[in-house]
C-alpha cells in the first residue's frame, strides 16, 4: 500500500506547492515505485479533465437573494444577558426554547450557509441547462501502445476528450534513441510540453514535428489541440540512424 505521505505529496505537487526538494524527492519516488506512479498518472487525468469543465458565476443577485432569506435585527448585538427565543426563527416548533446571543449567532451563521448553498445550487442547475448549447457527456478515450524492444521499452499513452488530447510518453532506453513526433499544424496545435520524471533529454521543436534525444528514462506530457476533427500524429523511434518503431496514432 502507498505510504499517505506520498500522496500528500503527489496532492501538493499537482497543485504547484512543492519546493524544488521536494519534487526532486517525489520524481525519484516515482521511478522506482509502480503503484505510486500510476497513482500520479490518475490523479494528473482527473486533474486535467476538471480544467475543462466550464466555471459556473454566480448571478449578481446572488446576494440579494440571500439578504432578503435573513432578517439581521435578529443578530443585533443586545446588553446584558438578553436571551431570546428560537421561536422567533422557526416558530412555534421551538417556542419557549433559550439560548444566549453567542450560540444564536452562531446557529444563524450556519442557517445562512445552509440557504446560500440552497440558492447557489437552484441558480447553478438553471444556469446549466440554460446555457448548454447541447445535451449529452464528454466522452473520453484513452489509447495505449506498449513498446517492448531490445533497444528501448516504454509506452505511449493517449488520452482524448472534448478537442484536446494528451500524448504521455514513457521511455526506458538501453543506448541512445530518437524520438519523433510529427503531426500536421493544420489539423493539430501544441499546446504544452510538460516533462514530470526525466533525466538528460535533448528536445528540437518546429512547426508540426518534435524530436526527442536521450539514452536516460523519461516521461513526458505532450499536450494537443484539435483544429480539425480528421486529426492524426505519427512517432517514431530510431537508434543509430535506424527506424525500428514506427506508429500513427488517430484521435
Amino acid at each position: 500500500m502507498m505510504d499517505e505521505k506520498i500522496k500528500e505529496l503527489i496532492n501538493r505537487d499537482l497543485d504547484g506547492l512543492l519546493s524544488d526538494e521536494e519534487r526532486r524527492r517525489l520524481e525519484e519516488y516515482l521511478q522506482n515505485n509502480e503503484e505510486a506512479r500510476r497513482y500520479f498518472e490518475q490523479m494528473q487525468k482527473m486533474n486535467d479533465w476538471l480544467r475543462q469543465v466550464p466555471q459556473v458565476e454566480a448571478p449578481s443577485s446572488l446576494k440579494a437573494k440571500i439578504m432578503n432569506q435573513l432578517d439581521t435585527r435578529r443578530y443585533a448585538p443586545k446588553s446584558g444577558h438578553t436571551k431570546f427565543y428560537l421561536g422567533s426563527v422557526f416558530g412555534k416548533w421551538f417556542k419557549g426554547i433559550t439560548v444566549r446571543p453567542a450560540y444564536a449567532f452562531a446557529f444563524g451563521v450556519v442557517l445562512s450557509g445552509l440557504i446560500f448553498l440552497i440558492i447557489l445550487w437552484q441558480t447553478t442547475n438553471f444556469q446549466q441547462y440554460e446555457n448548454l448549447p447541447v445535451t449529452g457527456t464528454m466522452k473520453v478515450e484513452t489509447q495505449t501502445i506498449p513498446i517492448e524492444l531490445p533497444a528501448v521499452t516504454g509506452k505511449l499513452e493517449l488520452t482524448s476528450g472534448s478537442g484536446l488530447s494528451k500524448l504521455n510518453v514513457i521511455l526506458k532506453p538501453q543506448e541512445k534513441v530518437t524520438l519523433t513526433i510529427e503531426y500536421d499544424p493544420k489539423t493539430v496545435m501544441l499546446k504544452a510540453i510538460e516533462p514530470r520524471a526525466v533525466g538528460f533529454y535533448e528536445l528540437k521543436q518546429k512547426a508540426g514535428k518534435i524530436v526527442i534525444n536521450s539514452q536516460q528514462k523519461l516521461s513526458i506530457d505532450f499536450n494537443f489541440q484539435h483544429l480539425k476533427p480528421s486529426a492524426q500524429l505519427s512517432t517514431s523511434l530510431d537508434v543509430g540512424g535506424k527506424v525500428i518503431f514506427r506508429k500513427k496514432i488517430i484521435f
